[in-house]
């Protein structure tokens, strides 16, 4: 019996301590600080900069450099076009600068057996280019009407490119036989320099090896030139041995390609022309009205050039701003048109805010004001920012005015589409006495709090005032120096004792 009554004190001696056990809480003490009332509108972010990529020129893609979410410099290469076409039309219209500066050299200085044969070769050259452009456009536009002619063209490119081949090889081969003809003359006219100085060799002897030297380097030229030539006509029949192999596989860009043929044939008819009225002037001389024509053809030769360069740097399509890479509409092998996007690239270094908001608010902003923004995605992440932009007039379906704030964004962190609140102040109190709005219980209907004095809670009822952000303002119900429970304060009750934590 007597065990049991110990038992039964033991019990209500830890039920009452358990009953009568301090609350464990946290306190924080009203302060005075500037406070707003803000009007909270919807908004959403937008890259500082979103730029739509276009080709100038259209073509097939050769390259693609970079992928979606890459980071791109200013200036730099995303992707490549096929160039195959601008550089055969650019060892054209070089040819033809060649042309036309030669001969107008040769109309201020007057011409000599070598420039003549120089000018010659030109000709012929030109006329070989002309010769293998028709060639091609007849072949490839037989190949446009029939499609059964692509074999027979494939055939017949492989057969000039081997020609081309031979013919470049025995270019070659005489080439090193002038210069090593051009050596020995060399040798032997620096021999009777020698003798004739020293009254050994006579006037006659050293004429005529003189001679022989002169000639031996315009054996050189002319090699040089038949090289250059061979290269030329060599390159020329790769490009349509690719360009038939191509059509073969690929007859899809056929009709690109009879408008690049037929404009080579043109390029290659008016060289031909300007190399026949350079060997034309060089055999009768200049008049001045003559070299006036020529000045002009130069000019004009030099400009056909730079619109080639500027055609090739076209198909190195370039990243106008620094930024990433969003979108990419095509990859390498796909034929695109003159001005079609390609890619979308976006610069959020910083980011706009876009809202739109009431006349009612219109005067409680303003440009170059700044105003804090709240990400919905990020629930406690608050941005600065500041007002670039207030629409001046309002937008007749909205009846809302745009405005557009622009905020940092170092770590890239926001995108453009994401959701935001931007908070516009529209009351102030410069000198409030506030507390955290979660310190505050039923702020919506009963608004208290619970202060501690003595290691006991009591309630205190409290008339509230603006809300800015995580603080409230206090108009009636506390004098400052209380110490108000922030943490632990759900539970409690008036008089209930508590204990303090750091």
């Amino acid at each position: 019996m007597k065990n049991r009554s110990l038992l039964i004190i033991t019990i209500l001696i830890l039920f009452t301590n358990i009953v009568f056990a301090a609350t464990l809480v946290a306190v924080v003490e009203p302060e005075i600080r500037e406070i707003n009332n803000v009007r909270i509108i919807s908004s959403r972010t937008e890259p500082i900069e979103d730029v739509q990529l276009s080709v100038k020129s259209g073509g097939i893609i050769e390259e693609v450099y970079v992928q979606v979410g890459d980071y791109v410099k200013k200036g730099q290469v995303l992707l490549k076009l096929d160039q195959g076409d601008l550089q055969i039309q650019l060892q054209q219209v070089e040819a033809a600068v060649q042309i036309a500066q030669a001969n107008y050299n040769l109309m201020l200085a007057g011409a000599s057996e070598e420039d003549r044969r120089a000018v010659e070769a030109a000709y012929q050259q030109a006329l070989a280019s002309y010769e293998g452009a028709k060639e091609s456009l007849v072949l490839i536009e037989a190949a446009f009407q029939d499609r059964t002619a692509q074999k027979q063209q494939l055939l017949a490119a492989e057969t000039q490119l081997k020609a081309a081949e031979k013919q470049m090889e025995l270019a070659e081969e005489n080439l090193k036989q002038a210069l090593t003809g051009l050596k020995q003359a060399e040798t032997e006219f620096d021999r009777i320099k020698y003798l004739y100085a020293e009254n050994v060799a006579s006037k006659n002897q050293y004429e005529m090896v003189e001679t022989q030297y002169k000639n031996a380097q315009s054996l050189v030229e002319s090699a040089r030139l038949a090289k250059e030539q061979a290269a030329i006509s060599y390159q020329g029949a790769r490009e349509g041995y690719l360009l038939a192999e191509e059509n073969y596989n690929n007859p899809v860009q056929l009709e690109q390609q009879v408008t690049a043929a037929r404009s080579q044939l043109k390029i290659a008819e008016a060289n031909v022309e300007m190399a026949r009225a350079n060997l034309e002037k060089v055999e009768k001389g200049a008049r001045p009205e003559e070299l006036r024509i020529a000045e002009a053809n130069l000019k004009q030769a030099r400009s056909s050039l730079e619109q080639v360069k500027k055609a090739l740097e076209d198909t190195l399509v370039k990243s106008p701003i620094d930024g990433i890479i969003a979108q990419l509409y095509f990859k390498a092998g796909e034929i695109v048109g003159p001005g079609t996007p390609v890619a979308n690239i976006v610069n959020l270094d910083q980011i706009y805010i876009n809202a739109s908001i009431t006349e009612e608010l219109l005067f409680n902003i303003e440009k170059g004001q700044e105003v804090r923004i709240r990400v919905l995605a990020a629930r406690r992440e608050y941005l600065e920012g500041l007002v670039e932009y207030i629409s001046p007039v309002v937008d007749p379906r909205t009846q809302a005015f745009t405005v557009k704030v622009l905020a940092d964004n170092p770590e890239g962190r926001l995108r453009g589409g994401m959701f935001t609140e931007l908070y516009i102040p529209v009351a102030e109190n410069k000198s409030a006495l506030v507390l955290p709005v979660a310190a505050v219980l039923d702020l919506a209907r009963d608004p208290h709090v619970y202060i501690v004095e003595e290691g006991k809670a009591f309630r205190r009822n409290l008339e509230t005032g603006i809300i800015d952000g995580d603080y409230i303002e206090i108009i009636r119900g506390l004098k400052g120096d209380e110490k108000v429970v922030i943490q632990g304060q759900y539970n409690l009750e008036d008089g209930a004792r508590v204990e303090v934590v750091e």
